[in-house]
């Protein structure tokens, strides 16, 4: 959960706010205090998604890294 509360905080204050809620929710639906059940199938494609996501994102930001820098 913490670090889907530290991905949300770092996209603060991006223009576009779609990741930042991406985030904040991930962080809600895996909280440790209130069970949430979802099936096993259901809880899969979950995971596949976060790490799609992830991914995406990871892939984004190193992109636009590479372009401020000249590299």
């Amino acid at each position: 959960m913490t670090g889907f509360v530290w991905l949300a905080y770092q996209e603060r204050n991006s223009q576009d706010k779609t990741i930042l809620i991406i985030w904040a929710a991930s962080a809600l639906l895996i909280n440790p205090f209130i069970k949430i059940s979802l099936g096993r199938t259901v809880w899969n494609a979950i995971d596949v998604v976060w790490a799609l996501i992830l991914i995406l994102t990871i892939w984004k930001d190193t992109t636009s890294w590479r372009k401020k820098n000249g590299s």
